[in-house]
């Protein structure tokens, strides 16, 4: 065992046995995470490394900053934790939106991080539309379509800070994104045409 490792087993032990004591005076509390869980703490050994860093205020900024640690994460009740968690259950709170998901088009293969993130899940009312449509999970798996957007006549709306552009979920929906060929998506035909004219014209006048 290299000087490396050892001296890593070393901050791990002293870490383990720090949150110990601190889960014995307080409960597993949200202080007690912090003691292992704070930005830039990184443990290795000598089969892997891990990161336990936790960006407090990322966190404290996000939609879920009123939520406990054990409300997500229930698994890490017990200290020290198990050696394997179940994944994040965002269905215990958003069921109604899940069920959603499951029949869209990102029903198999997208999880709720791949699109929210994790800690810095932001909130939509105190979003803009301009950190949406560049922070959103949209543009890192469809970058073409995002650029191409970009340089529309709508992108340029929002590079200008326009508050009223449409954005990815306007034409297409959000949980509820179906293929674009399906008669039910927002954006097949003449479906699309009257997500248009909200902004472009009377639906009266148009016959639709």
């Amino acid at each position: 065992m290299n000087r490396l490792v050892k001296f890593s087993l070393i901050n791990y032990l002293l870490v383990v046995i720090g949150c110990n004591f601190t889960a014995i005076a307080y409960g597993v509390t949200d202080k007690a995470c912090f003691m292992c869980h704070r930005e830039g703490v990184d443990i290795t050994t000598a089969e892997k490394e891990l990161s336990l860093s936790v960006n407090r205020e990322v966190l404290k900024n996000s939609a879920h900053h009123k939520l406990s640690c054990l409300q997500c994460h229930p698994d890490a009740s017990g200290i020290p934790h198990k050696k394997k968690f179940k994944a994040v259950n965002c269905q215990q709170c958003h069921s109604d939106i899940a069920k959603e998901c499951k029949k869209s088009v990102h029903g198999k293969g997208i999880i709720c991080v791949n699109c929210h993130g994790r800690h810095n899940i932001c909130s939509l009312k105190i979003t803009t539309p301009q950190e949406k449509i560049l922070t959103s999970g949209c543009s890192d798996c469809h970058k073409k379509e995002t650029q191409s957007y970009l340089n529309s006549i709508h992108g340029k709306g929002l590079k200008a800070n326009k508050s009223n552009v449409p954005l990815c979920e306007t034409c297409h929906g959000s949980h509820n994104i179906k293929k674009v060929t399906d008669p039910e998506a927002l954006s097949y035909g003449f479906n699309l045409v009257k997500i248009c004219i909200k902004c472009h014209g009377d639906e009266k006048k148009e016959g639709l």
